[in-house]
């Protein structure tokens, strides 16, 4: 039987450690035929920045589901509508597109390694979202936001047999991160800020639909596997 382990994440203040381990190649998420591996971890109490405790699965696709959804629905339900009403109609939100930066992540990865890009990518844009905060610290959108950002890659590394590949930048890459989002003009700060809010949905619709997609196809694996 595999050993269980229960991780306590205190979301209210997330402080990720820095290791400065590049991004290595690409790993398998998962054994054969979708069986657990014995390093997965079942359970974990998590403070959301909002308060309250909860547990949840972080291996079982429906609790991360739930946990992308809430995630997302901040960007999806307010972001816009604070945009518009900021920039008064002067800037349409779809421009932002023209504001992203090379180094916003993206969800053109592999299957074989989806779990560590998602993982990898979400730990990115927490150190974007620090950029975000700085231009806009009383925004509606970013209160809870982190925290459900920490706890999917939480459960995506739960999901890896080596979780040391997903790790967050180093002080130096975060430093050009936030360098390349910088800018004297004001207005292009906030423009870039807002990019990274509608980059970070943009990344997480997408790396949703590919996780179920790819659930799916491995759930359907196994299920033919143990029919022979």
């Amino acid at each position: 039987m595999p050993s269980t382990l229960t991780l306590c994440a205190l979301l209210a203040a997330v402080t990720l450690c820095v290791s400065g381990a590049p991004l290595q190649d690409a790993l398998t998420d998962g054994p054969a035929g979708g069986e657990s591996s014995g390093e997965e971890v079942e359970e974990v109490k998590v403070e959301v920045e909002r308060g309250g405790v909860e547990t949840s699965n972080l291996t079982g696709p429906g609790d991360i589901l739930e946990n992308w959804k809430q995630g997302i629905a901040p960007i999806s339900e307010r972001h816009e509508k604070e945009f518009n009403e900021e920039f008064q109609g002067n800037v349409n939100y779809t421009s932002l597109q023209n504001y992203t930066r090379p180094s916003f992540p993206t969800t053109n990865f592999s299957k074989k390694a989806y779990c560590q890009e998602l993982a990898q990518g979400l730990l990115t844009y927490l150190v974007l979202l620090k950029h975000v905060e700085k231009e806009y610290p009383k925004s509606s959108v970013l209160p809870g936001l982190k925290g459900r950002i920490s706890l999917l890659v939480t459960q995506f590394k739960a999901k890896m047999r080596k979780r040391e590949r997903a790790e967050e930048p180093t002080g130096t890459e975060q430093e050009a991160l936030l360098r390349e989002l910088d800018h004297p003009d004001t207005y292009t700060r906030r423009l870039r800020a807002h990019s990274v809010l509608a980059s970070l949905r943009n990344f997480l619709v997408d790396g949703k639909r590919l996780f179920q997609k790819w659930e799916a196809k491995k759930r359907q694996t196994a299920g033919a596997n143990r029919a022979v």
